[in-house]
């Protein structure tokens, strides 16, 4: 049982007998650990194809979840098809921590969606799903889905998006308790180049395009794919379904975290286990909307004054605003309704935002999230700290008012796309940020900036060099002779050749 059906209970004790329940942390030691009412194990299954199975890696992202749940306090059951019974495997990462996990899941290797067949045969989650009745067998509070690589991998694109709401208003069915839940994740992007020879489904296609080309055409179906999990999920819950959305493609960098250039190595699986980790314990955490019981007469209409906190896990202040509330006749309870919207918010600038003149500008680090709100205590990590350069489908980084050749403070915009604010509503779409270009006094080479390039100027930069000293950060634009960024050896050869 998941922490948010502790308050549901408590509620309906309070409501029924005025009764009073204290649930809050347990002290072991010095160790917290997050308990419920009823001391029960939170389920959780993992469902998906090899990525969820582990392709490349003992046991995938699963045993990073696992600890890291287990790090956070919470007793978790990992519960599946694939049953390991009682055994406990172990493993050692790559901090040289060893520990146990639940190696229960329901993960299969090769499989798409739902059973297809024509450019290549593949199993489905769907069917398997309804011959093992693995859902109302395993009763999990909590799915990770994460399934459809293998569909755009056999050029099975076409209804993708429809047979994934299909799957998960199957799974749905037998998820029967008010705070079940099951997350949607998007799948990451492959490397395409790496692994060319492995879309031979798409005949045509790939042959009659470029390889640079074929890699967009692939990469364009991912992106189309992912953006409507988002817009899937976003509609499903205005439907009042339990679903929330997950981004695994927003912490797996195709160009490091793979080890084929489709199933993620050691390193991607454990960001995908921290990813999950940190989204299912924001979920579980998470109080849920006290709804208070009350018995009306006919149907009347009125307008209330309701103060929304500040939330902390994004920059917006506590508002105050008049919600128009709507009882049905002959309803037992009251619900308030909040409107739903977007809000874009910025978690780390730059690690550069002085330059002097002539540098160019980088935005390496910097970070933001989308979080969609539809309830007072209730939303959804869209992009959760996501650089917006690597989603330029998504977000507008405008630097046209940077101008490098002249000092001055400069204005750095960051907005959603059309596509993106609307779908979401994000009402405050636009972010900024400044950075400063200082002009120079002195010319390269003049590392301690006394007017001469000299011998001492050499020395500063050897001590350095050999670890023997340091260059103040406004030195660093004269010390670096070739304007890269960096300064090593060849910065001391360019000096040399300036003094000679």
């Amino acid at each position: 049982m998941q922490l948010r059906k502790v308050f549901s209970g408590i509620l309906a004790a309070v409501v029924s007998c005025t009764a009073v329940f204290c649930i809050g942390n347990k002290k072991i030691g010095n160790d917290t650990l997050k308990v419920t009412a009823a001391e029960n194990s939170t389920k959780i299954m993992a469902l998906g194809d090899s990525i969820t199975d582990g392709y490349f890696g003992a046991d995938g992202y699963r045993k990073y979840f696992y600890h890291s749940m287990t790090e956070l306090g919470y007793d978790i059951d990992m519960v599946g098809a694939k049953n390991y019974g009682s055994w406990r495997p172990t493993y050692t990462d790559s901090n040289g921590v060893t520990f146990e996990y639940d190696g229960d899941h329901s993960g299969y290797s090769g499989y798409a969606i739902q059973y297809m067949t024509g450019t290549e045969t593949r199993q489905g989650i769907l069917e398997t799903i309804n011959e093992t009745d693995m859902i109302a067998v395993n009763d999990p509070d909590v799915v990770l889905l994460q399934i459809g690589t293998n569909d755009i991998l056999s050029a099975y694109n076409d209804g993708i998006i429809d047979r994934l709401e299909n799957l998960v208003n199957v799974i749905l069915e037998d998820m029967t308790d008010p705070d079940d839940v099951v997350f949607v994740s998007t799948i990451p992007y492959m490397d395409v180049e790496e692994i060319y020879s492995w879309f031979w489904a798409y005949g045509n296609v790939q042959s009659d395009n470029t390889k640079e080309d074929f890699v967009k055409i692939i990469q364009g179906y991912v992106d189309s794919y992912n953006i409507s999990i988002k817009q899937m999920v976003t509609e499903m819950q205005t439907q009042g379904k339990k679903v929330k959305f997950a981004d695994i493609n927003s912490v797996i960098d195709p160009l490091t975290d793979l080890q084929d250039g489709c199933h993620p190595n050691e390193t991607g699986y454990e960001k995908m286990g921290s990813y999950w980790a940190n989204l299912v314990d924001g979920y579980l955490s998470d109080e849920p909307v006290i709804t208070t019981s009350v018995t009306t007469e006919p149907a009347v209409t009125t307008n209330i004054q309701t103060t929304v906190s500040e939330i902390t896990t994004t920059t917006v202040s506590s508002v105050t605003t008049e919600v128009p509330i709507t009882v049905p006749a002959e309803t037992t309870s009251m619900e308030i309704i909040y409107e739903s919207e977007g809000v874009i918010s910025l978690n780390s600038l730059p690690e550069k935002t002085s330059y002097v003149v002539g540098e160019e500008l980088d935005l390496t680090g910097l970070e933001l999230t989308l979080d969609y709100y539809y309830g007072a205590n209730e939303h959804d990590v869209i992009y959760d700290r996501v650089s917006p350069l690597d989603y330029p489908n998504e977000f507008i980084v405008d630097m046209s008012d940077f101008d490098s050749s002249k000092a001055g403070t400069y204005i750095i915009k960051i907005s959603c796309t059309d596509e993106i604010k609307n779908t979401y509503r994000v009402i405050e779409n636009e972010i900024f940020f400044e950075v400063t270009v200082n002009g120079y006094q002195y010319e390269k080479g003049d590392i301690n900036m006394d007017g001469n390039i000299n011998i001492t100027d050499l020395t500063i930069l050897h001590k350095y060099l050999l670890k023997k000293g340091d260059i103040l950060e406004e030195q660093v634009y004269y010390a670096d002779m070739d304007n890269n960024n960096k300064l090593n050896v060849f910065d001391s050869i360019l000096l040399k050749r300036l003094l000679v």
